[in-house]
């Protein structure tokens, strides 16, 4: 969360992945940077124990939202 948002900051459009287990610390770190609304996708938790497939799957099931998002930043 806090490299995404310093790119952010910086004028990098970034996508920020949280495992479900993350998601209060991410809400805390955006606040803390002063982006307290800051998006994030969250993910099933665990993500270290899925193999190179299930990440794959994983991530085609949340393109839309990863497009959506860096589309909002883009314009």
């Amino acid at each position: 969360m806090h490299d995404g948002i310093n790119l952010e900051k910086r004028g990098v459009p970034t996508i920020v992945f949280i495992s479900s287990y993350f998601i209060n610390n991410a809400k805390n770190m955006a606040r803390l940077k002063g982006i307290q609304d800051y998006p994030f996708i969250v993910l099933p938790h665990p993500v270290s124990s899925l193999g190179p497939e299930d990440i794959n799957n994983l991530i085609k099931q949340c393109f839309p939202e990863i497009l959506g998002l860096l589309l909002a930043r883009a314009g």
